[in-house]
């Protein structure tokens, strides 16, 4: 694998749920008794009674979410979920459904949390409520060698870029990417939406797109394990990230802040991210409800 332009530079830009492969399990992780009293008041009676939250996820995108060995959920985003809830004394129940099922099965009632990232865009922050304890930003993904020689922002005007089609931070920065190319008197980036990461990789290798936009931690993991190679990295959208709940289960998504501030405490919390090699993200603070730091509306070169 080889990445090109490595500093990360912060810019941003800005159907009910069918379950696929019904595939649940109980999460594992640090789940059993909550590490304080405290914490476990915070969590509303129907789960502390349950000790159960249920969790969703496409796991189509490793390595933050997708399946091990055995169909065992596993991922980043997995690891920091079941975490969280085991600092409050709860277990996670997954499933799998599509990415884009998973908002309308939260404020349906069908489940509780995403296993899936979901970033705290404007977007997503008028039907979901997010926490977020991590960073994310974008990067590209082109075939190996980078046959096109794309090294710069301008290298992607008049370029197919592939994206998973229901990622918000993604879709705003080739629409971002379309409005800078014909600023600057380029032609415009041809937009790709496809299903998942999986999907953009098989395009990248078939030649159906030249680019796949996705996120830093999924970029080097796509380029390490289907040689291809990642350029512009972490070039774009850098945001705060995480999970989502329903928009009306406050309750629930501040119980699970406080199990991730309690995991930053104790020290569990950059363990996680250092196994997966994304402690360069790790954040002090979990943002609710708010976009976080760095994020901005424009693309910048």
């Amino acid at each position: 694998m080889i990445i090109r332009n490595a500093a990360v530079m912060v810019a941003g830009v800005l159907s009910v749920a069918v379950l696929a492969g019904c595939s649940t399990t109980a999460g594992a992780g640090t789940n059993g008794e909550a590490t304080d009293k405290k914490l476990a008041k915070l969590v509303p009676e129907k789960y502390r009674q349950s000790g159960v939250i249920k969790g969703a996820s496409s796991f189509t995108a490793p390595p933050l979410y997708y399946y091990a060995a055995g169909n065992k959920p596993s991922g980043m985003v997995v690891d920091m979920v079941e975490l969280a809830a085991g600092k409050l004394g709860l277990k996670v129940q997954w499933a799998q459904m599509p990415y884009d099922g998973i908002i309308p099965a939260l404020n349906s009632g069908r489940i509780d949390v995403s296993g899936s990232q979901f970033s705290a865009t404007k977007a997503n922050l008028k039907v979901a409520s997010t926490v977020s304890p991590w960073m994310e930003s974008d990067s590209v993904v082109v075939a190996a060698d980078n046959p096109l020689g794309i090294e710069k922002v301008e290298d992607l005007c008049g370029r197919s870029i592939g994206y998973t089609a229901a990622a918000a931070p993604d879709h705003a920065v080739v629409t971002s990417l379309i409005k800078w190319c014909r600023s600057h008197g380029h032609p415009a980036p041809i937009r790709r939406a496809l299903k998942d990461a999986h999907a953009a990789t098989l395009a990248i290798q078939s030649g159906q797109v030249d680019t796949h936009l996705v996120g830093y931690t999924t970029a080097r993991y796509s380029a390490e394990k289907s040689n291809l190679e990642v350029v512009l990295e972490g070039k774009f959208a850098r945001r705060a990230s995480g999970v989502v709940l329903a928009k009306d289960n406050a309750a629930l998504a501040k119980a699970l802040a406080a199990g991730f501030k309690e995991a930053m405490k104790d020290g569990s919390y950059q363990k996680v991210m250092k196994k997966w090699g994304d402690k360069g993200n790790a954040l002090d603070q979990v943002f609710m409800n708010e976009t976080g730091p760095a994020w901005a509306d424009i693309l910048e070169k």
